[in-house]
């Protein structure tokens, strides 16, 4: 009977955690949207958080931690942050597609 708790209790724990990361990344998509809204050069953030996360993809897959190594290194991530991180992105994208096009025909009215 106490093996059903358990795992019923790891279910849960499980169901918890997938239930936060979905909040997390759908937090972090209204953030880039609403930062978006406010100013279009503040997406340059974004690129930049791209890169970093490429080059902890890079650093995690060329360091293997050796037998008896400490804890993971901070660039140890899961792999499916990029391909989550760049859907994210892409769908406040196409939410600021209106606001980046209006952006884009100001700066050529201004300038011409």
């Amino acid at each position: 009977m106490g093996g059903h708790h358990v795992r019923r209790h790891r279910d849960l724990l499980l169901i918890r955690a997938a239930l936060t990361a979905v909040a997390l990344v759908t937090a972090y998509g209204a953030a880039i949207a609403l930062t978006g809204l406010f100013n279009l050069f503040a997406l340059l953030l974004v690129a930049a958080h791209g890169v970093t996360l490429l080059l902890a993809r890079a650093q995690a897959r060329s360091h293997r931690p050796a037998e008896g190594d400490p804890a993971p290194q901070p660039a140890d991530q899961p792999p499916a942050a990029l391909p989550r991180w760049l859907a994210v992105v892409t769908a406040a994208v196409a939410v600021l597609a209106p606001m980046i096009y209006l952006g884009y025909q100001q700066a050529t009215r201004s300038a011409g």
